[in-house]
């Protein structure tokens, strides 16, 4: 995800040719549509969006929260790379 801001964008790549960024220009000069790009005031809205997310974390977790719930899509769950699975209680109740 990057700034809709050719200046700066040309700042990371000078020709804007999807050399350092997945950025490229079109023949008419305008931004390709393919490219992940998002204004100052959606990163802000992003920004914002972390902010709540990471306070309602610390928030649980200083009330004593702090249950394993990984993220699941569809059947692939991230513990399966985890360094802790071994010792994990999620972990081994889910395989009873």
């Amino acid at each position: 995800m990057l700034i809709n801001d050719v200046d700066v964008l040309k700042a990371m790549d000078s020709e804007l040719a999807s050399r350092y960024i997945p950025v490229k220009l079109n023949k008419d000069g305008t931004l390709n549509k393919a490219a992940n790009l998002r204004t100052v005031e959606e990163f802000g809205q992003l920004s914002g969006e972390i902010d709540g997310i990471l306070n309602k974390i610390a928030t649980e977790m200083k009330a004593g929260k702090v249950n394993a719930e990984p993220m699941r899509e569809g059947d692939d769950v991230p513990c399966r790379f985890c360094k802790m699975k071994p010792i994990c209680r999620k972990v081994l109740l889910e395989d009873e």
